[in-house]
């Protein structure tokens, strides 16, 4: 079975993002999770791929290197987390890079949609970096297979995956 798609419509390219944030009350800044999910939303909007919801469940931290996690629903039925990852902190500015990752049940989704299997049970999700692997065994009319999914390419949240 092969197949190949890009799945996850979001494709704005994300990086080096930025945004104002608050002061922690030891002094660092900060985003808090409302921050984070308007900021995002709207950078994705201005790109044209207006997510359907973005649900962030924390602040991020305004100190180089620190990662926040929010799910974004791309579709009715498509989502993938975007990572944010700070790159730099100018004063009360917190700039960020972000990448996507698919969960297991994100990656288990968008395999069956693009399989029309009746299921699919990977044994993880992936990185939304090029060559990311995951094992899937996907059943479809009675027939078992066991296939690899690889991550082709990622442009913004847009991942293009493989089914071999």
């Amino acid at each position: 079975m092969a197949a190949g798609a890009a799945v996850l419509a979001a494709a704005a390219l994300l990086s080096g993002c930025s945004n104002s944030a608050k002061q922690t009350e030891a002094g660092a800044p900060s985003m808090s999770a409302a921050t984070l999910q308007s900021d995002l939303t709207a950078r994705l909007t201005k790109q044209g791929d207006a997510p359907k919801s973005v649900n962030c469940t924390g602040e991020l931290a305004g100190q180089v290197g620190a990662v926040a996690t929010c799910a974004v629903m791309t579709s009715a039925d498509s989502a993938v987390d975007a990572v944010l990852n700070v790159t730099a902190v100018n004063g009360d500015t917190v700039e960020y890079d972000v990448a996507p990752r698919l969960s297991r049940d994100q990656l288990e989704q968008a395999v069956k949609a693009m399989t029309s299997a009746d299921s699919v049970a990977c044994d993880s999700g992936v990185e939304g970096k090029t060559g990311q692997i995951a094992d899937c065994t996907i059943t479809k009319g009675g027939t078992v297979a066991q296939n690899i999914v690889a991550v082709n390419n990622v442009d913004g949240l847009k991942v293009d995956l493989a089914v071999n």
